[in-house]
């Protein structure tokens, strides 16, 4: 059975609740009474197979999980729990008696987020647990933001590229590389990148770009895509920055519908 144990103080605000897998009892009770002292919410289960029983029902917000365990080690069941839809990113803290590099390297070869070596300290597994708990938040908030600028630059048909001008590379993004006609995103040489681009344009913004590198004002340039029979035309825009050999950022809009409309 599921032990819950949540502090009985500010119950109207919602605690962390945090899975504590551990195949021994006192153990259990020695981790759950830590963090719950701590202010966090505790549900335990004794092994890696009743941990992925639970996570298939809910998931936590973190997980608390011991290595040495029968039938399924924490190192098999942690593997088996980023297979589960959702538990992706869902922070993971092995527990383990020992401490050797090889355990380390093994326990995040698995999946887990952090590790913590045996005899253990209550209140400093709290305070990783809570750093952990931070850290997925802001993860998920990027990777929510990221997702909100995809659409938004999917619908204003927006791409980002940077020509880095040592290497002669180019890294596009998705869109821009949908808009050059590259197939995806990625690196790529001028040749390649510009290869679409109207002949008589492409030399054009070739000299835009070298002339960047020198830190002169260069205008936004306009050009034709003519891999496809209709055409489009794109809006090339960077940052004007000083004399410098970093690399040149800029971005891609497909303005095709507008210069039409004029």
């Amino acid at each position: 059975m599921s032990e819950v144990n949540c502090p009985k103080s500010n119950q109207s605000l919602r605690q962390p609740l945090i899975l504590v897998v551990d195949d021994e009892a006192f153990m259990r009770t020695l981790i759950r009474d830590a963090l719950t002292e701590c202010g966090l919410g505790v549900v335990t289960v004794s092994s890696g197979v009743e941990m992925l029983e639970t996570l298939r029902d809910s998931i936590p917000d973190a997980v608390v999980l011991d290595v040495v365990m029968p039938e399924l080690d924490g190192y098999q069941a942690c593997e088996r729990l980023r297979e589960l839809p959702g538990c992706e990113h869902l922070p993971v803290l092995m527990v383990t008696g020992r401490d050797d590099l090889e355990s380390i390297e093994t326990a995040f070869a698995a999946g887990a987020t952090d590790f913590m070596s045996k005899p253990l300290n209550g209140p400093i597994m709290a305070y990783r647990l809570r750093y952990l708990l931070r850290s997925a938040k802001m993860a998920r908030s990027l990777h929510t933001s990221k997702q909100h600028l995809a659409r938004a630059q999917k619908i204003a048909r927006l791409g980002y590229w940077h020509f880095d001008p040592l290497q002669r590379r180019f890294q596009v993004s998705e869109m821009a590389a949908k808009l050059l006609e590259l197939g995806q995103e990625g690196a790529y040489g001028p040749a390649d990148a510009l290869a679409h681009i109207a002949e008589d344009e492409r030399d054009t913004l070739s000299q835009a770009l070298e002339t960047l590198q020198y830190g002169e004002v260069v205008e936004p340039s306009f050009f034709r895509v003519i891999k496809d029979s209709k055409g489009r035309v794109l809006r090339a825009t960077w940052e004007q920055r000083g004399r410098s050999s970093e690399p040149i950022s800029g971005v891609l809009q497909d303005v095709t519908e507008i210069t039409r409309a004029r």
